[in-house]
C-alpha cells in the first residue's frame, strides 16, 4: 500500500519535496492533500502537483479521515508554529515527518517534534557524493519534472523512502538517526544560537 502523504504548507521547500516524491514509484508514494494558511495558496499548489484535496487550514488537514494514522505530514511552517502544528497531527494519531535545515528551529520546537516524529538527516542542498576515509560514495540525484527552488532537492526522495521503510517495519525512529541523536543535535543547535545571539520570540516566554 502506498504511503499517503499530506503536505503542511505550500512554500518553496514543500514544492521541492512534492517534486522529489514524483521521482519515486507512484505505487509507493502518493500526495493526497495539502494545507496552507490561505486556501488559494493550497489550491494553486494542489493544481500544480495534481493533488486531489486542498485545505485552507492545518486543522482541516488534521481532520481528513483518509489520512488518519497512515499519512505522514511534511511540516514546513514558521518557527513560532512548528511545535503546535506537529501536535495537531500527532494528537490525531498521524505519523509526522518534519524537515528543517536545523538552525531555524528553536530547541523547544525540535524537542517537541522529535518525540512524535520519524526524523532522518537531510539538507535542502542534498550533496551528490560523500567522501569518508578516502572512499567516495555517490548519491545520484534524479532530474526534476518541474523547476526546483533549491539545489539538488530531488535528493529528498531518500528521506521520504527512509520514512516509508520505517513505517513498514513499525518503527517510530530511523536507525540512521535516533531520537536521542535528534535531541542531542537540538541541544547543540540551541547552544550555537545562544553563542551567535539568535533569539526567537518564544525564548522569552
Amino acid at each position: 500500500m502506498a504511503t499517503r502523504w499530506g503536505i503542511c504548507s505550500a512554500g518553496k521547500i514543500s514544492h521541492d519535496f512534492a517534486v522529489a516524491l514524483k521521482t519515486l514509484p507512484a505505487e509507493d508514494h502518493q500526495v493526497v492533500a495539502v494545507a496552507a494558511r490561505k486556501l488559494g495558496d493550497a489550491q494553486e499548489f494542489a493544481k500544480k502537483h495534481s493533488i486531489s484535496r486542498a485545505y485552507g487550514s492545518y486543522e482541516e488537514l488534521a481532520r481528513d479521515p483518509d489520512i488518519v494514522g497512515i499519512v505522514h505530514l511534511y511540516v514546513i511552517v514558521g518557527v513560532d508554529e512548528t511545535g503546535a502544528v506537529i501536535l495537531k497531527f500527532s494528537n490525531n494519531r498521524m505519523a509526522v515527518f518534519t524537515y528543517s535545515s536545523g538552525l531555524e528551529l528553536p530547541n523547544d520546537a525540535v524537542i517537541v517534534g522529535t518525540k512524535g516524529i520519524i526524523r532522518v538527516p537531510g539538507r535542502i542542498w542534498c550533496p551528490t557524493s560523500l567522501v569518508v576515509n578516502g572512499k567516495e560514495t555517490l548519491y545520484p540525484i534524479p532530474e526534476p519534472c518541474l523547476p526546483l527552488n533549491f539545489i539538488n532537492s530531488t535528493g529528498m526522495r531518500y528521506e521520504a523512502e527512509e520514512v516509508r521503510q520505517c513505517l513498514l517495519k513499525g518503527l517510530k525512529e530511523s536507525a540512521v538517526i535516533s531520537h536521542a541523536d535528534s535531541l542531542l543535535l537540538a541541544e547543540v543547535e540551541d547552544e550555537i544560537r545562544r553563542q551567535v545571539g539568535v533569539v526567537y520570540s518564544q525564548d522569552c516566554q
